[in-house]
């Protein structure tokens, strides 16, 4: 497919998105001037480094040892060790 633009994502403020109907991940940009705009861009790299900003997130350790990025427990209305 012939690219028509391209502009460097460096410093791209955006939220990596999870799409239960075509089960996959998109990484969506909101307009700064109209914060109800966005757009929506098709993830092809296979490797993309991220740092997370948002103090909602949490790396979570269950008990059988799987480990997941999630949302903390304050967001989830339940304690710690629940």
């Amino acid at each position: 497919m012939k690219r028509i633009k391209e502009i460097s994502a460096k410093n791209t403020k955006g939220y990596l998105l999870y799409s239960p109907i075509s089960k996959s991940h998109f990484f969506r940009i909101h307009e700064k001037k109209n914060p109800s705009n966005f757009t929506d861009y098709k993830i092809t790299a296979e490797d993309i480094e991220i740092q997370l900003l948002s103090d909602f997130n949490a790396l979570v350790e269950n008990e059988d040892g799987t480990k997941i990025l999630d949302y903390n427990s304050k967001v989830l209305g339940r304690k710690y060790n629940e």
